[in-house]
């Protein structure tokens, strides 16, 4: 008889990971178990994450907060080296644009003191390649560059140390409740547990229904990156993450090249994404548009998916008529930055403790993300 533990978590990318860690220090008994060979295959292996306050909605605004503290201040023995760089960010706006500009700062400078409309001196001080033309900017100090790889194997090392298990090549064939416990069959094998975690991410809605649970209306949308090699005898090194106040593009330094994506969001079915060359095309001749550097050769290219929820703001809770199945999904292209919040929020209601404190100070209650927004509607 397979051992019942008290939750089976359901992917091991980042969501995954870091609720099996603070799940674990709960005390609760966890099995992860992920389709794929190793951790992070889809979303969070291929994730170009910055820890960047003035991106997203209120919502995520408020648990990326929440989760600087780890960001910054990790438990003994967790990572090697700092998870986060210094970088900065800079949102920028031609003329027509200063609208959006000025609200993304009157919304931000709500909980951020230190973030600034610059004028278009600040601007071209901090990207001289930057071609004519846009008028002001937005800028964002602490902005900082986050060691993806580093926060996964940190959770991962953590979370076994306290008991967790990982199972690989363990794709869920089916889900179904058996004297009060749930039934796990996956390509690796049976497990059982008496709450499940979907922490699938784009597959999230599939995992629902074979569980018998309402879909939340998860949307993957497929983004594509390329890194660029930088000419030489400009030091992109000196540029902050610059970001257009449309989103239609952004840039930063990476490791000596250009990294650039026309930060596409394409509507995509749950899958192994790949680059269309189109899309990188796209991506290259916004950037050539916008700053004076003529790129002649790509390195590297690729794209992911990222799942957001209807209204962008993650879920997180219990299913309103399945019993024992916890959500935790739709984080959209913040999943990264908001991870240490998040899974504390998560593993506490997960446990029935409900949000925590910390989190309702920055203004995040459990309705705010939890699946009953869209079970409601749907169900009426």
């Amino acid at each position: 008889m397979t051992e019942c533990v008290d939750f089976i978590v359901v992917g091991a990318g980042m969501a995954g990971a870091s609720m099996a860690y603070e799940l674990s220090e709960k005390g609760a008994s966890v099995q992860v178990i992920e389709a794929e060979a190793h951790a992070a295959y889809h979303t969070t292996g291929r994730s170009a994450a910055f820890y960047m306050v003035g991106y997203g909605n209120d919502v995520v605004r408020a648990i990326t907060l929440s989760s600087e503290a780890f960001f910054t201040n990790p438990p003994d023995g967790f990572c090697e080296y700092p998870l986060l760089k210094p970088l900065g960010a800079m949102y920028i706006a031609k003329s027509d644009q200063l609208p959006q500009l000025r609200d993304v700062h009157q919304r931000v400078s709500k909980v951020l003191t230190n973030v600034a409309l610059v004028d278009d001196s600040f601007v071209y001080d901090k990207v001289p390649e930057l071609k004519p033309g846009i008028d002001a900017g937005f800028w964002e100090p602490n902005s900082r560059e986050i060691d993806v790889a580093a926060l996964l194997a940190g959770y991962i090392k953590f979370a076994s140390r306290k008991g967790v298990r990982f199972s690989f090549n363990a794709r869920v064939t089916r889900l179904a409740q058996d004297h009060g416990e749930w039934l796990v069959t996956t390509e690796a094998g049976e497990f059982r547990s008496k709450k499940i975690v979907n922490a699938a991410g784009a597959w999230g809605d599939k995992l629902s229904i074979m569980a018998g649970a309402e879909p939340v209306g998860l949307q993957p949308k497929k983004r594509t990156v390329c890194i660029a090699k930088a000419p030489d005898g400009v030091d992109v090194q000196r540029w902050p993450l610059t970001i257009d106040i449309d989103e239609s593009f952004y840039f930063k330094p990476e490791s000596g090249n250009i990294l650039i994506t026309p930060a596409d969001e394409t509507s995509s079915e749950p899958m192994d994404a790949f680059p269309d060359d189109l899309d990188v095309a796209i991506g290259v001749a916004r950037f050539e548009d916008a700053v004076n550097v003529k790129i002649t050769s790509i390195k590297r290219q690729w794209a992911g998916l990222r799942t957001f929820a209807p209204d962008r703001s993650p879920v997180a809770g219990y299913d309103t008529s399945v019993a024992g199945f916890f959500w935790l999904a739709g984080q959209g292209g913040y999943g990264i930055q908001m991870a240490p919040g998040l899974a504390k929020a998560a593993a506490a209601l997960a446990m029935g403790e409900g949000i925590p404190e910390f989190m309702e100070k920055l203004g995040v209650q459990a309705g705010d993300i939890s699946p009953a927004r869209y079970q409601k509607l749907s169900n009426d």
